[in-house]
């Protein structure tokens, strides 16, 4: 009976002290709130595709048909087939914009690798 009611009272405590200890977020774990591109001129339309191309490796890449502006997801295709080849396996990659202290962010969705991108500019999803 004694064992019993110790048990009850530690686990009472344990309970209490796990209500009373903060959880910190581990650093940009899904932070940020989600964004668009501020405008839809070309230069910033071309920096979002210069900056995603360099996160790709890859020199040309090709937007799908989201539009940046009017949503957080930007979809890049995959490269287009060249004369050799018949069929690809290529997926198209998937990011979401985010806003993390004015500075615009890429989240590539299937991976949850987070890039800053210096030289675009976004404005939060919810303010447009």
């Amino acid at each position: 009976m004694v064992f019993l009611r110790s048990a009850l009272a530690l686990s009472g405590f344990l309970g209490l002290c796990a209500c009373a200890t903060p959880s910190e977020p581990a650093p940009h774990a899904y932070s940020g709130a989600p964004a668009v591109l501020a405008s839809p001129q070309d230069e910033n339309v071309a920096a979002l595709q210069i900056e995603l191309g360099e996160i790709l490796g890859r020199a040309n890449i090709v937007l799908g048909a989201d539009d940046p502006t009017a949503s957080p997801l930007v979809t890049v295709l995959p490269p287009p087939l060249n004369p050799n080849e018949t069929h690809s396996v290529a997926m198209p990659v998937t990011f979401q914009l985010k806003l993390i202290e004015h500075l615009c962010y890429a989240r590539q969705t299937d991976t949850g690798e987070e890039f800053a991108l210096e030289t675009v500019t976004c404005i939060p999803y919810f303010d447009r």
